[in-house]
């Protein structure tokens, strides 16, 4: 095996080959998110017919695809949240008034609802200024538009490095991934970079409506509304690592919370032994 092979993600695959795990495919009539799969039945299940005519396959995103879809929403949740309490903050304002500075902020005459807030709290011509940002920030990401997208990409463009600050969040959304994820960096039949898989979620359909390729989809008789045509297959140590991941998402076994208390007992004994010992 060539070293070229061992580090190859994804590899090509013959229309003579048989469907097997780790094969990727495009999802035909899918409207929306994901766009694409990976088979995940076991190979001899599928070579011997032990499927019951149900192939299942796990969604594969795009890395945009995933955050849009998984991500997005509760980051800007928590913007939307953390620059009310910069602004509740800046004006001194209890954190009681959460809720009707929200309602303020989105009342369709907010033009001077920064004026007005730094005369109420009578605010110096420095917090004046850091509260006509934050609730600039506020106004045009979340009272302006209301796709995710466009919310998330205006407040990075309000920040003083757009890209860095895009770069950093998107760095830590994928740390937040955990292990029920598999990232593939490029798909042999896309353009594109990055993509996801999600391992929790399994979705199935009928062995009839898959296709080992292109060709043999356009040629078939009748066409589907919805079927799965293989572009690519994973390849030989990314089936491997597919498998244990999957292993591992769907066969751990949770310990009670009775022993992750005990855990926590533990650790501080050991941690209050530390600070007796003489030093």
């Amino acid at each position: 095996m060539s070293d070229n092979t061992l580090r190859s993600e994804t590899i090509s695959v013959s229309e003579k080959d048989d469907l097997g795990q780790g094969d990727i495919l495009r999802l035909v009539g899918s409207k929306k998110p994901p766009h694409m799969g990976v088979i995940i039945n076991a190979d001899c299940d599928l070579a011997n017919g032990k499927t019951d005519g149900i192939i299942s396959y796990l969604p594969l995103y795009s890395l945009k695809e995933y955050l849009s879809e998984f991500w997005i929403v509760d980051f800007l949740a928590s913007q939307k949240n953390q620059i009310i309490s910069n602004i509740l903050c800046t004006c001194a304002f209890p954190r009681d008034e959460t809720d009707t500075l929200a309602r303020w902020l989105h009342d369709d005459d907010n033009a001077d609802i920064a004026k007005k807030l730094a005369d109420a709290a009578e605010l110096n011509q420095k917090s004046k200024a850091r509260l006509e940002e934050q609730v600039g920030n506020y106004i045009s990401v979340f009272c302006e538009c209301q796709e995710p997208n466009k919310q998330f990409k205006r407040l990075c463009a309000r920040q003083k490095n757009p890209d860095q600050y895009a770069q950093k969040q998107v760095h830590s959304a994928y740390k937040q991934m955990g292990d029920g994820h598999l990232v593939v960096n490029e798909l042999l039949s896309e353009a594109k970079m990055g993509f996801v898989v999600r391992m929790r979620r399994i979705y199935s359909l009928d062995e009839g409506l898959f296709f080992k390729s292109e060709r043999h989809f356009l040629t078939k008789n009748t066409q589907p509304n919805f079927a799965a045509i293989r572009v690519c297959k994973l390849s030989g140590v990314f089936q491997f690592k597919l498998a244990q991941l999957f292993a591992y998402q769907f066969s751990r076994v949770g310990l009670p919370d009775e022993f992750r208390e005990m855990h926590s007992l533990v650790l501080d004994d050991v941690a209050n032994s530390f600070s007796e010992e003489p030093a």
